[in-house]
C-alpha cells in the first residue's frame, strides 16, 4: 500500500521499524498527548485493514460518523501530490491534530509520496519551532493569523501553504497577498471528499478568483444553484453541497456564498457574501462586515449590515450615500450596527448566528 522507506522528522524507517517506533511512542508515559495520537494513527494506518472512523464537518448536513477507506485516502493523497508537484524527499509539515481529516491526510500524503513528515505540536503558531524550510504545509485560519504576526518567517520557512477549515477574513487576506516567497492557496474541502478537491491561489501574479479542481473531479450544480461534486474513486457518486457557485468551464468555479444564508427581501434573493464583496469594493472598508437578515412585516426579510468597528470609527452618513449610488435598491441595508469585536469560532470563522443574537 505504501512504499518504504517512511520518513518522519528526517529519520527513515522500514515498515517494521516504524510500527515498532510508533508502538513505543503511543505508549510512552511522558509523550505529549498530540504525539501519542499521531503514533496511534500511524499504527491504525499501517497495521489494520478496517475502515478508519471520522466525523464529518457537517458541510452536507448534520455531522455524522464517516468511514475512511485507505485506498480512497491514498487516491486523494495522490491527487494533492500531483496537483502541487510534490516530490519524494520534500518536507511536509504536520501541524494539525490527527483527530481531524486534514491531519490524517497529511500523514497519508507523506507516506504515499515518500515525503519527509515534519511533526510539530498543533499550536497557534506552527512556525515557532521550525529550523528548516518546509516545502508543503496545510493550516487553519487561526494558525495563519498568529503566524502572520511575523510574515517574514512565513516567507522564509514555507514554500507552498494551503489554508482550509474556515474563512480567511479581509484583513488577513490582505496580509497574505503581501507574501513574496510562499505560494498561498485557499482550499475547498469536505470530509466526504477526503479533504480538498479544489484550490485557488490568493497571492502573487497567479492569484485567481476561481477555485480549480484537481484531476478526477467532476463538478456541477443542483436545482438550487449549489455545487455538486463527484471525485472518482472516492465519493462513490455525486454529493450535493450547500455552497452557491458559478461554474466556469468544466474544472473551475467561483464561490458565491452559502445557501443557508440567502436573504429573500420583497421576493428578491440576496446572497450576503456577494453583497459583502460589493460593499468592500465600493467603500474600501478594511473592517470585517456581514450582511444578515431580519424579519420584516412588509418585505418578509430585510437586509442588515453589521460592521466590526468601534462607535465613531465609520462615517455612517457617507457610507450610506456611497452605497445608495452603487447598489441596487433591494441591496441597500435597512439597519446598520457597529460591533467592536465579532464572535468567531476556533477556526476564526465569523459566527453569523451569534452576531444576529447580539443585535437582537
Amino acid at each position: 500500500m505504501f512504499s518504504e522507506p517512511f520518513s518522519i522528522d528526517g529519520q527513515k524507517f522500514s515498515r517494521t521499524d516504524l510500527l515498532d517506533h510508533a508502538q513505543q511512542g503511543a505508549g510512552a508515559p511522558a509523550q505529549p498527548k498530540w504525539k501519542k495520537k499521531f503514533y496511534s494513527f500511524v499504527l491504525d494506518l499501517l497495521s489494520d485493514d478496517r475502515p478508519i472512523a471520522q466525523q464529518t464537518s457537517g458541510t452536507t448536513g448534520k455531522p455524522k460518523v464517516f468511514k475512511l477507506d485507505r485506498i480512497a485516502m491514498i487516491r486523494s493523497a495522490g491527487m494533492t501530490i500531483s496537483h502541487f508537484g510534490l516530490r519524494p524527499g520534500d518536507r511536509a509539515l504536520l501541524c494539525l491534530p490527527v483527530d481531524y481529516i486534514a491531519g490524517k491526510m497529511m500523514v497519508v500524503r507523506a507516506f504515499a509520496g515518500q515525503l519527509d513528515l515534519c511533526t510539530t505540536e498543533p499550536a497557534g503558531n506552527p512556525l515557532r519551532d521550525l529550523e528548516q524550510r518546509i516545502d508543503f504545509a496545510a493550516i487553519v485560519p487561526l494558525q495563519v493569523f498568529e503566524a502572520m504576526e511575523t510574515p517574514e518567517l512565513v516567507d522564509r520557512f514555507i514554500g507552498t501553504l494551503l489554508i482550509g477549515g474556515g474563512e480567511i477574513n479581509n484583513a488577513l487576506r490582505t496580509k497574505l497577498t503581501g507574501l513574496n516567497e510562499t505560494k498561498v492557496f485557499e482550499t475547498f474541502a469536505m470530509t466526504e471528499t477526503l479533504t480538498h478537491f479544489a484550490a485557488r491561489r490568493i497571492n502573487g501574479p497567479e492569484a485567481d478568483a476561481l477555485f480549480r479542481t484537481m484531476e478526477g473531479v467532476t463538478i456541477g450544480q443542483d436545482e438550487r444553484g449549489c455545487l455538486t461534486v463527484d471525485v472518482a474513486g472516492i465519493t462513490g457518486g455525486t454529493i450535493a453541497t450547500n455552497d452557491l457557485v458559478k461554474i466556469n468551464g468544466t474544472h473551475s468555479f467561483e464561490w458565491l456564498g452559502r445557501y443557508d444564508n440567502v436573504i429573500n427581501t420583497g421576493g428578491i434573493k440576496v446572497i450576503p457574501e456577494v453583497l459583502e464583496d460589493k460593499i468592500r469594493e465600493l467603500t474600501a472598508i478594511k473592517n470585517d462586515l456581514v450582511i444578515l437578515a431580519k424579519d420584516d412585516e412588509k418585505l418578509g426579510q430585510k437586509v442588515i449590515l453589521v460592521i466590526e468597528a468601534a462607535d465613531g470609527e465609520i462615517d455612517i452618513v457617507q457610507l450610506r450615500s456611497t452605497l445608495k449610488s452603487g447598489l441596487q435598491k433591494h441591496e441597500i441595508y435597512k439597519e446598520i450596527h457597529l460591533i467592536s469585536s465579532f464572535p468567531r469560532n476556533s477556526a476564526m470563522k465569523i459566527e453569523r448566528r451569534k452576531i444576529k443574537e447580539l443585535i437582537s
